[in-house]
């Protein structure tokens, strides 16, 4: 590499570093939501990695007439809740510093989700593989700035 072609790595990286932090977060905050969904809707179990509970017979039942397991309560049945947690950046995406993962319906989640307390929190291993998936995307970006 040469010093015009150093130059030019040094001020793509200081354009990447000056971008809003969100830019940066929102990839590792999907990949949070992803180990979420995954272990509270296919594997039923909260952020103490217990079960969620079990089905009452007469759910089980409402629930084995329409093909899903009943092993289990993993807050599947119509899909509405796991399509309303998403991530996105909070704020506008020019200023934001942050990312942020959300229920769209509040409402249901008020009612429903919430007397369980400790399902959609974070466990430990998600926290220290959010900040993995932080320093790997950083890395990344860091890695594309420079060449």
């Amino acid at each position: 590499m040469n010093l015009a072609e150093a130059i030019k790595s040094i001020q793509r990286l200081n354009t990447m570093l000056a971008a809003p932090a969100a830019k940066i977060l929102l990839r590792p905050v999907g990949e949070l939501e992803k180990e979420i969904k995954e272990r509270v809707f296919i594997e039923g179990l909260n952020a103490k990695r217990n079960k969620i509970g079990n089905y009452s017979e007469g759910w089980a039942e409402v629930r084995t007439s329409r093909g899903l397991q009943v092993d289990f309560v993993d807050l599947k049945f119509t899909g509405q809740l796991r399509e309303s947690i998403n991530t996105k950046v909070a704020g506008s995406p020019d200023s934001s510093d942050t990312a942020v993962m959300y229920i769209t319906d509040d409402e249901v989640y008020e009612k429903k989700y919430k007397p369980r307390n400790s399902v959609f929190d974070p466990t430990p291993d998600e926290f220290a593989n959010l900040a993995l998936d932080v320093e790997f995307f950083l890395r990344f970006e860091i890695d594309k700035a420079i060449k």
